[in-house]
């Protein structure tokens, strides 16, 4: 069913950085740069933005989009991506109930209108399959170990720490730019249904999520070299 996509833009006060996605790129914040590509893509059908910050949600009024306050218990550190979600369709539960959600965190500037639509397209095309955002990663990671009560613990079982690194299988990790899925299939799994979901493929600059200062830096500079292509 198409026009049945509905967009979330999460967007709390304080994260990494103090106050960041209002941060002022290139005279405008940071969380204008994913509202106007939402917008500019004509295939979401509604966008909200959620945030336990005025100034955020005032901001984003400006647009004609919904502002939804967010409790603060859903706002700290630790709250995890699905609790808002889970949140979300409760609040808009008759709304949702046969509708597909887009998740677009305002810390990835550098994704485009154009991303945006084409993931869609993945989305119908595949029967509504849950569509994720990646970029590749170096596959030498297979061959690491994981720090579990002091003692090393291979990855898979240490299946791939003695196999020659041109025979590693592709690894992609999540970018943090896109992620799509039903709400049906939400709800079944209380979470992203992310087993068996297709990737979207975005190189390593469009790839870039806020998190630190020095990404902020490297942001500010290739918006400034190249403007913004919403």
């Amino acid at each position: 069913m198409k026009n049945d996509i509905v967009c979330l833009i999460p967007a709390r006060k304080n994260s990494s950085l103090k106050n960041k996605n209002m941060v002022l790129i290139n005279n405008k914040p940071l969380i204008y740069y994913t509202i106007a590509s939402a917008k500019k893509c004509g295939k979401i059908k509604e966008i909200n933005v959620s945030s336990d910050s005025n100034v955020i949600l005032n901001y984003s009024k400006q647009f004609n989009i919904k502002a939804l306050r967010r409790p603060k218990k859903l706002a700290k550190n630790n709250t995890k991506g699905n609790e808002v979600i889970i949140q979300f369709i409760k609040e808009r539960k008759n709304y949702l109930k046969n509708k597909s959600i887009i998740i677009l965190q305002p810390t990835s500037p550098l994704r485009k209108s154009s991303h945006i639509n084409k993931a869609i397209d993945l989305h119908y095309k595949n029967n509504h399959k849950t569509i994720v955002s990646v970029k590749k990663n170096d596959s030498k990671i297979l061959k690491s170990f994981i720090l579990n009560k002091k003692k090393l613990q291979p990855l898979e079982k240490g299946k791939y720490i003695e196999e020659n690194r041109q025979n590693l299988p592709e690894i992609y990790s999540p970018n943090g730019a896109i992620f799509l899925f039903s709400v049906k299939e939400f709800k079944k799994n209380k979470k992203i249904p992310y087993n068996k979901s297709i990737p979207f493929f975005m190189n390593e600059k469009e790839s870039i999520d806020l998190d630190t200062k020095e990404d902020l830096i490297v942001i500010k500079k290739l918006l400034k070299r190249y403007g913004k292509r919403i």
